[in-house]
């Protein structure tokens, strides 16, 4: 097997890799109280889990082929911590972008739509933000001061 042939291999368990992880990630999340939910929760905890294990045991198929075939991984990962922080930081800008002053490139705004605009954006970017700054700290961090041991985060 030739450099070519490992590279294709390689390349299509990391793309049989993303479509798992979004079918479990699907199964998972529907039902959530997101309100922009795209999946009805039509599959039940037990599916969920059979799923979840076959999966897990595919991925396992894929780790034992590699690694017979000595195909080496491309070792790239990064920490959850920073990849969850970029993309608040990243879903804290586009909040920043809904303030009136870049919606008046859409048409203008009264004074009135200015500070509706304005307090949406303060008010989705605070917890984004908190968020953010709390898991900046690292993983060594205990529950932020304001939240007691017995709440559910939310």
């Amino acid at each position: 097997m030739n450099e070519n042939h490992q590279r294709h291999l390689l390349t299509t368990f990391q793309y049989v890799e993303n479509l798992l992880s979004e079918a479990d990630r699907i199964l998972m999340s529907s039902g959530s109280p997101s309100p922009f939910q795209e999946y009805l929760q039509d599959s039940t905890p037990i599916q969920r889990k059979v799923a979840h294990e076959h999966i897990l045991r595919a991925r396992e198929k894929m780790r034992r082929i590699l690694d017979e075939l000595k195909i080496p991984l491309n070792r790239q990962v990064s920490g959850s911590l920073w990849a969850a922080h970029n993309h608040l930081a990243f879903a804290s800008l586009a909040i920043l972008e809904i303030e009136s002053k870049y919606m008046e490139g859409y048409g203008e705004l009264s004074n009135e739509e200015k500070k509706v605009f304005d307090k949406i954006s303060t008010e989705l970017r605070e917890p984004l933000d908190r968020l953010g700054n709390y898991l900046a700290k690292g993983e060594d961090v205990d529950l932020p001061p304001d939240r007691k041991p017995s709440e559910k985060p939310g």
